[in-house]
C-alpha cells in the first residue's frame, strides 16, 4: 500500500506537518492465495484470482505504518447481500451507488487507530456505523479519547440522505452514554 501514488501524495503534504494524521476512507483489496483462505465473501476474478472489496478507514502518518480498519456494520443491499454465502447469484443484484458492488468483506483490521507519539486512540467509524450507539459505545470502552466519522455523502447530491447522515452522527456523538 505504501507504494500507492495517493499515500505519497499524503505523505508529501504531511511532510509539512511532521506531527499531522491523516484518517481518510478508501476501498482496499486483499488477494487470497487458496480457496480454503478465501472469505464466503471473496470474489473471483477473470483470471481465477480470488479477492475481497474493503471499506476502510486508513490513519496514515510520515512513517511507512498505515493503521486500517475495516468496516463491520454494513447497509444490506449496498454493502452487503444477506444469504450471499447461500444464494451467491444475489450478488449480482446488488446496489451499485458509486463503489464496489456486491457484498464488502469483513475480515477485521484494527479496532482503533493507536496515536504512540501523542498517546492518542481514535475510533474509526465509517458512515452509517454512527448509528449503532452500542457498537461505538464498545469501542470507545477501549480506551478511545476521539471518534473520527469517516464518510462520503458526496453521491447523496441534494437529497436528504446525507442530512440525514450528519444529523444522526452529530445526536450520537452529543448524548451522553446512558450507565
Amino acid at each position: 500500500m505504501n507504494d500507492r501514488a495517493e499515500i505519497q501524495s499524503i505523505r508529501a503534504f504531511l511532510q509539512q506537518y511532521p506531527n499531522a494524521k491523516i484518517i481518510t476512507g478508501a476501498v482496499t483489496l486483499k488477494r487470497y492465495n487458496t480457496k480454503e483462505e478465501a472469505s464466503p465473501t471473496a470474489r473471483k476474478s477473470e483470471n481465477g484470482m480470488l479477492w475481497d472489496a474493503f471499506n476502510s478507514a486508513l490513519m496514515i502518518d510520515t512513517s511507512f505504518n498505515i493503521q486500517v480498519y475495516h468496516k463491520y456494520k454494513m447497509v444490506p443491499g449496498v454493502e452487503i447481500i444477506p444469504y450471499s454465502r447461500y444464494l451467491k447469484f444475489m450478488e449480482n443484484w446488488a446496489m451499485d451507488m458509486g463503489g464496489i458492488s456486491g457484498s464488502y468483506g469483513r475480515t477485521p483490521g484494527v479496532e482503533i487507530f493507536e496515536d504512540h507519539e501523542h498517546k492518542t486512540s481514535i475510533v474509526p467509524i465509517i458512515c452509517y456505523e454512527s448509528i449503532y450507539g452500542e457498537f461505538v459505545g464498545r469501542k470507545v470502552k477501549l480506551g478511545a479519547e476521539l471518534i473520527a466519522i469517516v464518510t462520503n455523502d458526496g453521491w447523496w447530491g441534494e437529497t436528504q440522505g446525507y442530512k440525514q447522515h450528519r444529523n444522526t452522527a452529530a445526536c450520537a456523538l452529543l448524548k451522553p452514554a446512558a450507565g
